[in-house]
Parts: C-alpha cells; sequence; structure tokens
C-alpha cells in the first residue's frame, strides 16, 4: 500500500513511514507491506531489497465522426513502464524504470494500427499484429520506431531506459545521480511550485543531475531545523544540452517563522565554456509565519538574463526554455525581471479570510518550472500573467455548522504601462483598464440542516472589464465587458446498503469558449465490489457572434471494475460521442476525469470544443502497482 499526506497543498512523505519507496518523481511514497504486515508468505526477512512497480494499460479504440458516425480508425494500444527501487546494497539506494512499450494514443487525433480508413487496411492491420506479436512482440509493441536500432537509446518506441537514479545515503549527506526521464528532486517554497516534479533530468538521453542532500545528523540546530541541497546539472534545458545549478535552503523555526532561499543558474552548452556566458539566474526568497490566528506568507522572485555576443557586436538575446516570456531583454527595466507574492490569513473555527497582492514582470520567469498545457501549477498559473499586478482575497464562514459561504475575488491591472501593452486589456480601450473578478462559493451539508440527505456545492466566476467605449449587451460572446464564465453545482451523497455506495452529480455552464457556450451535467456512481459507473451530457449552443456548433448534443458513458485477478487491473469500457472528461493521452490515466474545479480542465480555453467532431468506444485494463 504506497500513500502519501498533504499538507498546506503540498503532497509530502509520512516521515514515521514502516517503509518508503520511490514515487519516480523525486519525491518518496510511505510503505506499507500488507502481507508482511499480516504474517504471510510474503513476509521477508529485514535487509536490502528490490521492490517492483509498474504503470501500465491496454486500451482498444474504435474511433469514428461524430456527426456521420462513420468509424474511421481502430486501434491497439498498450502503454508499460516497469519501475525497480531499493537498496541493491545497504546504503545504496537504486531506483530505474524501463518503458517496455509506448503504443500511446492521443484523444481523437490518434490514427488506428489496427485499421484506418484512408491509410491503412484491415487484412495488413491485422496481419502486422499477429505476425509481429508472434515473433517480435516487443517492437509491435513499442509504437514509433526508431530509423535504425542503434538509435534506440534516445528514441520513444521499442523498450528504453527511462528513468535512472544512483545513489549513495548517510547520516551526513544523501547522494543521488540520475539520468534520462528521471526527475529532478522537486521544491515549493509557500505555494509557489519552484522545482517542477516532471522536469527530468535530459530526455535527449544525454543529461543529467547529481544532488546532494543534507544528512539528518546535520538538520538539527539549537534555534530550529536546516534542510538543504545542491544539485549541478545538465538539465537547464530539460533536454539536457545546458548545464545548470539548482541550490536551496529551508531553516523551519516553527513558529514563528520559516525562511526559504533558492538559486537557479543555466550556464553554458559545452564542459569547457560553462561559465562563459551565464544565460539566466534566478533568486528567490520566501518567508513563512503564524501568530496565533494570523499567518503571513511571503515571495519574491529576481532574474539576472544573459545574452550571446556575436562576432559582430550583436547580441543575440536568450529565451527560456518552457518559458511563456519568449525572448527577453538583458536590459529590461528592473521591474520587468520581477515577481513578488505576499498575502496574511486570518482563520479560526468559523471564519478563514486572506488578503494578498502578487505581481509579475514581463519576463518574470520561474526557470525549473515547465509552461504547458497540462500542468496545474505552471508558471502562469502561479506567478500569473505577465505585466499584470493583482490584488486578491479570499472569505469563508460557517454561518451554521452545515452551511459555509465564501467569495473569492481579485482586482488585475497592468504592472509596467509604458511601453508595455496586454492585448487582453487594450481590448477595452487602454491600460489603464481594471479587471474585477469575483468567484462566490458554498457548501452545505443537506442532512444536517434541511433533513436532506447529501451535500450540495457550488460556485461562480465572473469578470468585468472597466474603461469600456461601447455599452455592452450581452454577458455571453466575444470581447464582452462584462461575462459570467462559469456556474457550476455538485451533489453528493454515500449510502450504507449493500448495492449502490454514493453517487455524485455535476451541473456547469461553460462560458470560457468565445465561440460556444457549453451546458453539461456529469456524475459518478459507486456500487460495491468496485463497480463503478461515470456518464454525462452536454448542448453547445453558438455564443454571440460566435461559431455554429457541428455537433451541439455531447455524452459519455464510462465504467470501471477493479478486478481480483491479474495483479488487480481496473477494467473499464467508454463511449464518448462530441465531448470527452478524460485525458488526451492514455498514459495520463484512462479513468480519471480532468477537472479544473467543475468544469472539464483544458487550459487552451478550447474545453466547448474538445472532442466536439468525434466519437470513440474504447475498452481497457490499467495496472498501478
Amino acid at each position: 500500500m504506497k500513500y502519501k499526506f498533504i499538507s498546506d497543498g503540498n503532497w509530502t512523505a509520512d516521515i514515521k513511514a514502516p517503509d518508503t519507496i520511490d514515487d519516480g518523481f523525486g519525491g518518496l511514497n510511505g510503505l506499507v507491506d500488507v502481507d508482511a504486515l499480516g504474517g504471510g508468505n510474503g513476509a521477508a526477512a529485514a535487509g536490502p531489497k528490490i521492490k517492483f512497480q509498474t504503470w501500465s494499460m491496454v486500451e482498444v479504440q474504435a474511433l469514428g465522426t461524430a456527426k456521420t458516425m462513420e468509424m474511421t480508425d481502430v486501434g491497439l494500444y498498450p502503454v508499460s513502464y516497469i519501475k525497480f527501487s531499493g537498496e541493491v546494497l545497504p546504503k545504496l539506494p537504486v531506483y530505474f524504470e524501463i518503458a517496455a512499450f509506448e503504443q500511446n494514443r492521443e484523444g481523437a487525433v490518434t490514427k488506428g494500427n489496427i485499421w484506418s480508413k484512408d491509410t491503412l487496411d484491415a487484412g495488413t492491420g491485422l496481419y502486422n499484429l499477429g505476425m509481429d506479436l508472434l515473433f517480435d512482440p516487443l517492437y509491435w509493441l513499442g509504437g514509433e520506431k526508431p530509423s535504425t536500432p542503434t538509435n534506440a537509446v534516445g528514441a520513444t518506441g521499442w523498450a528504453y531506459l527511462g528513468h535512472f537514479k544512483v545513489g549513495l545515503s548517510s547520516d551526513y549527506v544523501n547522494w543521488t545521480a540520475a539520468a534520462k526521464y528521471a526527475k529532478l528532486p522537486p521544491h515549493s517554497i509557500n505555494g509557489w511550485v519552484t522545482v517542477d516534479k516532471e522536469w527530468e533530468a535530459g530526455y535527449a538521453a544525454v543529461g543529467g543531475y547529481s544532488a546532494f542532500e543534507l544528512g539528518s545528523k546535520l538538520q538539527q540546530l539549537p534555534f530550529g531545523t536546516l534542510t538543504a541541497s545542491v544539485i549541478p546539472n545538465r538539465s537547464a534545458d530539460r533536454a539536457g544540452n545546458r548545464y545548470g545549478m539548482i541550490a536551496w535552503l529551508n531553516l523551519n523555526m516553527g513558529q514563528p517563522a520559516t525562511i526559504d532561499f533558492q538559486y537557479n543558474g543555466a550556464y553554458g552548452t559545452t564542459f569547457d565554456h560553462i561559465f562563459d556566458n551565464i544565460m539566466e539566474e534566478d533568486f528567490i526568497i520566501g518567508y513563512k509565519g503564524q501568530f496565533g490566528d494570523f499567518g503571513v506568507k511571503a515571495n519574491a522572485l529576481v532574474n539576472l538574463y544573459g545574452s550571446t555576443l556575436n562576432a559582430d557586436g550583436s547580441k543575440t538575446p536568450y529565451s527560456p526554455v518552457s518559458s511563456d516570456v519568449g525572448l527577453v531583454n538583458d536590459n529590461a527595466d528592473f521591474i520587468d525581471n520581477m515577481a513578488a507574492n505576499v498575502s496574511g490569513t486570518y482563520a479560526n473555527d468559523d471564519l478563514s479570510a486572506t488578503l494578498g497582492f502578487r505581481m509579475r514582470g514581463a519576463q518574470a520567469n520561474m526557470m525549473y518550472v515547465e509552461e504547458n498545457d497540462d500542468d496545474h501549477y505552471n508558471i502562469s498559473d502561479q506567478l500569473g500573467s505577465k505585466n499584470r499586478m493583482r490584488i486578491y482575497g479570499d472569505v469563508n464562514y460557517n454561518i451554521t455548522t452545515a452551511f459555509n459561504l465564501g467569495l473569492s475575488p481579485y482586482v488585475e491591472m497592468v504592472l509596467n504601462k509604458n511601453p508595455k501593452t496586454v492585448t487582453e486589456f487594450k481590448t477595452f480601450n487602454s491600460n489603464d483598464t481594471l479587471k474585477i473578478y469575483a468567484k462566490p462559493y458554498f457548501s452545505l451539508d443537506m442532512d444536517e440542516l434541511a433533513y436532506i440527505p447529501g451535500k450540495l456545492s457550488g460556485y461562480a466566476e465572473a469578470k468585468f472589464y472597466t474603461n469600456e467605449a461601447d455599452t455592452f449587451t450581452s454577458v455571453f460572446g466575444k470581447n464582452q465587458q462584462f461575462t459570467i464564465d462559469c456556474i457550476g453545482l455538485k451533489y453528493e451523497q454515500t449510502f450504507s446498503n449493500d448495492i449502490v455506495k454514493g453517487f455524485d452529480a455535476t451541473y456547469v455552464f461553460d462560458n470560457t469558449n468565445s465561440d460556444q457556450l457549453f451546458n453539461y451535467v456529469y456524475g459518478t456512481v459507486e456500487f460495491a465490489h468496485d463497480y463503478k459507473l461515470q456518464l454525462g451530457c452536454g448542448l453547445r449552443t453558438a455564443n454571440n457572434g460566435g461559431e455554429a456548433p457541428t455537433n451541439p448534443f455531447g455524452a459519455f458513458i464510462g465504467a470501471t471494475k477493479k478486478l481480483p485477478v491479474l495483479y488487480k487491473p481496473t477494467a473499464y469500457v467508454q463511449f464518448l460521442y462530441a465531448m470527452c472528461p478524460y485525458n488526451k493521452k492514455l498514459a495520463d490515466g484512462p479513468t480519471a476525469y480532468k477537472l479544473d474545479d467543475y468544469k472539464f480542465y483544458n487550459h487552451d480555453d478550447e474545453a466547448v470544443k474538445t472532442f466536439a467532431d468525434n466519437y470513440a468506444l474504447r475498452l481497457g485494463l490499467q495496472w498501478d502497482l
């Protein structure tokens, strides 16, 4: 049994766990060997041992066009990652992961590998499947093949070494060396993720890192606990081509204070010129204090940028990897290179109130955090949009023991007005525009308050822009001064009978797409014996001035069951018509809803259109050991 705790918004390993296991992201999961505790045959003598884990899936998908119900593709998609961790010798930990095969479908764009309407006839596809599974199964299962076997080391396709970590542990210093897709040790400061748990050591098979962590006997000080790490790496570009550095320390003095500092560096690309051109340096500080019922948090970030000096005397600007800032100016205003966040919170048994301020310059960047569509804690999520500042708050109050009411508002404006512009605000006249946002929310335990079983919760999101020249006519449509972005309501109930264990139902009004509105309902019913039913439906309508939907109606239904055989995989079947609540990639998890609050999550503001023109039938098995 693997587990973690969540504390202050961060996943944390149990320091008192009877055993631990590498989580694959630079951290640890608590581990309980249930068989050993029960005295079964699996109980082993104390001593070094290697633990086995796997994340594996196999799925069959038939894909087609929703409007005509014409099938276009059929494919078999297996994904399997085999993981081993533990101590090969006392004080010599090791972790490695082998990607056994990766035939990984991606949403509605996947072409069938058994049959495809335009490119692959069924006879050829089935013959290839049968022959390759008989004579060379890992070749077929591996998906995309490298051009020659000698190039297989860094390729996706065929079995390859994915993560590899080895180290030495002691009471004074713990050392870890890693390469390939092994993740850098994650780190966060007061809610800012400063090292992304998804940041690889060097996926191009040429990089790596070396991490030195302060051991337990050096952490205890008379006035608190000091933890620190120094991580020289060749992963400042994530692929493994640029040398870099991470160094952080945390001084925890309990109440009243915790102090953090982190340094990041991006250096050269060759060993003989590592420090000739320092392309980026991040300096991050954090403070957290608790004074009775009042707590304060503060973070600050400053970037220093370099550039490449060309032979003709000109400069080539640097472009930080995986960020949203693009090319940076090494002579920009100081405010453009900094970000900050400060907040105060008062909390007692009935009331919690937070007031804060954050700002982010036009090219403020977090070096080891990725900006992408699938990562909820990417740079713009935690620092804010570029060249913005925001005053924000949150207050929630337990009106009764059963009823909680809250409000999360903010006011946002341009930070550096001259000569910078922000496109969103320029739509509404000038850089003096204010964006005013509010999110009221509530939760109601109806069982206690109204003698009706179940719990009801919900929220709404709305925004308003000042300084609009024209009078607005609608809360819907493109570039409106006032919009209601979302309304969500959720009802959930648990049961104690022998058939149904619980269910929930959620309604969402989604106005985050400028062309179409989407109203949808989805829910889950949990039955005895690990059966689960997922279902939903929705209706798209043209937004004011927007594009009319090709398929107005969408629906899905899915069922899962944890099987008692084959090492207990979760079996699932899903039918999706013109809407999809799941991850695009099979390997990201095939059965859990992908949500942002109650909305189906899509970071590109395309939630209405995701899977809108397709249908799919999926059957599969998933192992998470």
